[in-house]
């Protein structure tokens, strides 16, 4: 099985990052990872004339390679204004136009979000569940984590609750069922 995990956080201290990271430690021993953090890609703001003029930027198309060589992804991703970061947008928007057979994301998809709020990144996960199935995902489910900092342990990097635990892990065997 082989799983690229992406974090669509801007943030360098991201939280979202940190849930990301505790949902793989549920994953079998010997799974493959490979973790994308949006952050962290050189890719200027998409526009046609820019991909008509320079090309696919190499990190996009490194992303591309990425992409297929995983069976599943997991994307935890904060809410900006109800929706995706705008990096994470503008991941996908390059991803999208890359050489391509069929859809762009065509694997399962797990997603999850957290955020400081009581909401947890809710409005966000509502969103990406419903563009998934447009980029050729098959989404598994969606987490969602409200009030990080009093519902995960930063020490030991886990959820504190024990049924969101379960709920958390529940996701992460189905994504370990279809990796």
């Amino acid at each position: 099985m082989s799983v690229l995990a992406i974090c669509g956080s801007p943030s360098s201290t991201s939280i979202n990052r940190r849930l990301l990271h505790a949902a793989l430690s549920m994953l079998p021993a010997g799974t493959e990872v490979d973790e994308v953090w949006v952050r962290e890609l050189d890719l200027p703001l998409y526009s046609p004339d820019h991909e008509r003029e320079h090309g696919f930027p190499a990190d996009a198309l490194a992303l591309r390679k990425r992409l297929e060589a995983a069976s599943v992804v997991v994307l935890a991703s904060p809410e900006h204004n109800g929706s995706m970061p705008a990096m994470l947008k503008n991941a996908i928007d390059w991803l999208s136009r890359t050489p391509r057979e069929g859809r762009f994301f065509a694997r399962p998809v797990a997603l999850l979000a957290t955020s400081p709020g009581g909401r947890g990144g809710s409005t966000n996960l509502g969103a990406l569940t419903s563009v998934m199935p447009h980029w050729g995902a098959e989404v598994l489910g969606g987490f969602s984590l409200p009030s990080f900092r009093s519902s995960f342990d930063a020490e030991t990097g886990v959820v504190q609750d024990a049924d969101r635990a379960a709920e958390l892990a529940a996701l992460m065997a189905l994504v370990a069922a279809r990796g």
